[in-house]
């Protein structure tokens, strides 16, 4: 089960990514390039982490929490030099419009939601995403869980609506 939830976790946090790797190695394989002028973002992400998920890895330009049961991750990705179609393509590996994002705004910013599907060999799981879109980067925030399993939904759920962003100026000590 538990390598069941991480290829899901990797599905919503490296372009669809299928394979069985330790997520270390999946970063290195698999990392979204960077544009070398791309400038250094301006925010740093936030969400509410549950009491039931650890660090699982982290990375310069990323998190991935592990609930300790295994039936959810939640992964988040700060993307620089990327428009939000790129960023949705670089986390699912699918096209945007194949995964039909609904537009808000979310600090002045475009906040894209959307969700798709990744097949595990326990069945499929429900991944869900967002992304704020800045004017030269995106700040992504992916969840995946067992759709059956209520706590873990509920989880992911709390985890996507607590998504915000600070100055990173403001939280600097």
């Amino acid at each position: 089960m538990k390598q069941i939830a991480w290829i899901a976790a990797l599905l919503c946090l490296l372009c669809g990514c299928a394979a069985k790797y330790e997520t270390e190695e999946v970063f290195l394989l698999h990392d979204v390039p960077v544009p070398v002028d791309a400038p250094a973002p301006r925010y740093e992400m936030f969400c509410q982490v549950p009491d039931a998920a650890v660090q699982a890895f982290a990375g310069e330009d990323g998190v991935v929490y592990e609930a300790n049961s295994g039936d959810f991750f939640l992964s988040s990705r700060t993307l620089p030099g990327m428009d939000a179609a790129e960023a949705m393509r670089a986390i699912t590996g699918m096209e945007p419009e194949a995964l039909d994002p609904v537009e808000l705004e979310t600090m002045g910013m475009r906040d894209y939601r959307f969700t798709w599907w990744a097949q595990t060999e326990d069945g499929l799981w429900l991944c869900r995403g967002r992304v704020l879109e800045d004017t030269d980067c995106c700040y992504a925030l992916c969840a995946a869980c067992c759709p059956e399993d209520p706590d873990a939904r509920s989880a992911c759920d709390r985890a996507l609506e607590t998504f915000s962003l600070n100055s990173a100026r403001d939280a600097m000590p």
